[in-house]
This record gives structure tokens, C-alpha cells and sequence, in this order.
């Protein structure tokens, strides 16, 4: 699946991301439990706009954040984003396409990606993105869960079909957003198979 966006879309996206969803994302990865020294795959990364608060929270210890999408589009705007932190680096592609070796990252970042693919290819997707993770190795999603969105107990049998447990779930409604889900799943079985 390949998607390239509009020019009005990157516009929106990063004016947006700039200034009224910069709080939504700097509070979410604020929480999310990273020392800063892990290494993170952003799955979906998008225009950058979430990524930038991840990239400046490793970048305090050391940590490496790769920012993966399928839009050629997307990733020269992350880069454009991103252009001042010298801890990032980009694949293009399709993950299965892409030359990544198993169990290693420690942290697969999902951030309202998986609603836009395929609901036959979710599961295919979320097994790659568990065996890129290390053992022990978390993977954290936020998703929209109305309308177009995944429900709650549909996001919960994608991650338990991928060898994924559950470490943490919460239900959330946000003015920007509307509801949404946020997960925290860990690799705890060897997936390497």
C-alpha cells in the first residue's frame, strides 16, 4: 500500500502539528516510560510532527529513533521536520521491503497509522513490527477507536495474534481527536520462528 499526500494535505498536517496538536503529542510522549537511550522504530511516521518530541527525548541519552513510512512525500517532509536531530534516520518502503533486522529495536511507535491500512493487512503488519522487536521490547500505539477508527477489542486481537501481551490499555477522548485508544504491549515469547 502506497500513499502519497497532497500538497494541502503536508500544508494542514504541518500547520497543524506546529502549533494545536504539538501539546497532544509532546504530553503522550512525555508518558510514555523512555529512559532516552532505546532505540525506536516510528512506524507511519508521517510528516515528523510526533516524531520531532520522540527524536528529542532519545537525543538527551543516546537513543536512535528510525522513522519509517510509504510516501516518499511524508519522509522528505519528516526530513525537513527533523532536519536538526543527527539521531534519526529514514527507510522508505514498504516494511516488508525493507531491510531490517529482527530484535532490533526496543520500542515499535505506532501514533494513528494503523486505522489507515488495509483491516486485511493489520495483522500481516503488526507480526513484522513484533519480530523487529527485541525481547522484552515494548510496542506503543495510539489510535482513533470511532468511526473509521479501530475498536477497542479489534486493536487488542491484532497485538494478542502477534505474540504481543498487554501491559497497558486506556480509553481516551480528546477535543483534537475525539476517542482514541492508547496501548503499551511487550514482547515476551520468541517470535524469531
Amino acid at each position: 500500500m502506497s500513499y502519497e499526500p497532497p500538497a494541502l494535505e503536508v500544508f494542514l498536517t504541518l500547520a497543524a502539528g506546529s502549533t494545536l496538536a504539538a501539546p497532544f503529542y509532546r504530553r503522550y510522549i512525555d508518558n510514555l516510560d523512555l529512559r532516552g537511550d532505546e532505540t525506536v522504530l516510528d512506524f507511519g511516521s508521517g510528516s515528523g510532527m510526533c516524531s520531532r518530541h520522540l527524536a528529542r527525548r532519545l537525543q538527551r541519552r543516546g537513543g536512535r529513533l528510525t522513522c519509517v513510512d510509504v510516501s516518499a512525500a511524508w519522509i522528505a517532509t519528516a526530513k525537513r521536520t527533523l532536519r536538526h536531530f543527527r539521531n534519526v534516520d529514514y527507510r522508505l518502503g514498504a516494511l516488508a521491503d525493507l531491510p531490517l533486522a529482527p530484535e532490533s529495536y526496543d520500542v515499535v511507535f505506532l501514533h494513528f497509522v494503523l486505522h489507515d491500512i488495509p483491516a486485511g493487512e493489520r495483522a500481516g503488519i503488526v507480526r513484522r513490527l513484533a519480530w523487529l522487536l527485541k525481547p522484552g521490547g515494548r510496542l506503543l500505539v495510539r489510535e482513533p477507536s470511532a468511526r473509521e477508527g479501530i475498536p477497542v477489542e479489534a486493536l487488542r486481537a491484532l497485538m494478542c495474534q502477534a505474540g504481543l501481551v498487554e501491559t497497558r490499555l486506556r480509553a481516551e477522548t480528546h477535543g483534537y481527536t475525539g476517542p482514541i485508544v492508547a496501548g503499551e504491549y511487550r514482547r515476551d515469547l520468541d517470535l524469531t520462528g
